[in-house]
């Protein structure tokens, strides 16, 4: 039987393998596509953004223990981003990079397509 954890892992992998296919096909989409998968990696941003967002409620409190622990900011960063949530924290903020990045092309790609439609290139 899957624990909840084990659940969760999952379904984060799922996402993380699905932005990273629809930004692949993104490359050689139509614009018609291009805005579908715009659509669809936005979603899965917001996904992301909300695991972020429950890191870094946890990450304050989770500092401040950890200078006091080892004595400097600089200490406490170390530990943290050594720690499990640490990590899950830069991993995170990457994906959410490549897909803002992503999606900021694709909207430049629609623009350029528009006005070539109309000329105006």
């Amino acid at each position: 039987m899957i624990n909840n954890e084990q659940e969760k892992n999952q379904e984060a992998e799922f996402m993380r393998n699905k932005a990273k296919e629809l930004i692949e096909e993104s490359v050689s989409a139509s614009p018609g596509r291009l805005s579908n998968l715009a659509i669809e990696l936005t979603t899965i941003k917001a996904y992301w953004s909300e695991k972020l967002d429950n890191i870094l409620v946890f990450k304050a409190e989770r500092l401040q223990d950890l200078k006091v622990e080892h004595k400097t900011v600089a200490a406490a960063k170390l530990v943290w981003n050594a720690s499990k949530e640490g990590r899950n924290e830069i991993l995170i903020r990457g994906i959410i990079g490549r897909i803002k990045d992503q999606v900021s092309v694709m909207k430049q790609r629609l623009n350029v397509a528009h006005d070539e439609k109309y000329g105006s290139y």
